[in-house]
């Protein structure tokens, strides 16, 4: 499922990512404009599929959420933050916060540079207290790529999705190189 709808022209494009299934690009009021528009549409029944049925009065709250973005040209400029936008990280345990926790702002625990990958998943791994980092390409072609951390990495392992070791890989200043098939 596509959740993002863009634009673009020989100078830049728009990506706009929304929670919502469907978007248009088509002003719908009775005096449109010409100019392209970028819009989530969140769809509401308002009737039964049965001839007969009862309306639905859709009662309570209803909320959406979308995110915005501008890039260089092309769609391949704007998909990743489409679908990153409708990722949202989910916390599974809320570990001890520590009074002396330090992360600057321009700092990440983790990034991919190279290519058109995202990390899916980080997490502990299954037998021990090593960290298990997910990730792909979104084109899903080979593509070299670089996992870094901010940490210091001492071993680094290309494991299968069951967490068995295929083979070491080679770790540069906390920096990763990586050929993803």
């Amino acid at each position: 499922m596509t959740n993002w709808i863009g634009v673009n022209n020989d100078k830049f494009g728009v990506t706009l990512s929304s929670c919502v299934a469907v978007a248009d690009y088509i002003d719908p009021t009775d005096n449109p404009t010409e100019n392209t528009i970028l819009q989530p549409l969140l769809l509401a029944s308002r009737r039964s599929c049965h001839g007969e049925g009862n309306e639905y009065l859709q009662t309570g709250d209803h909320h959406y959420s979308f995110s915005l973005t501008s890039h260089k040209s092309g769609w391949k400029n704007g998909f990743a933050f489409g679908k990153q936008a409708n990722e949202k990280l989910q916390v599974i345990v809320n570990p001890k916060q520590y009074a002396e926790a330090f992360l600057p702002e321009e700092k990440s625990f983790f990034s991919m540079e190279g290519g058109n990958t995202i990390i899916s998943t980080i997490k502990k791994g299954e037998d021990d207290n090593s960290t298990v980092i997910r990730f792909y390409d979104l084109l899903g072609e080979d593509s070299k790529t670089q996992l870094k951390s901010f940490q210091n990495i001492k071993k680094a392992l290309h494991t299968n999705l069951i967490e068995e070791g295929i083979e070491n890989l080679e770790i540069n200043n906390s920096i990763i190189p990586f050929n993803l098939g």
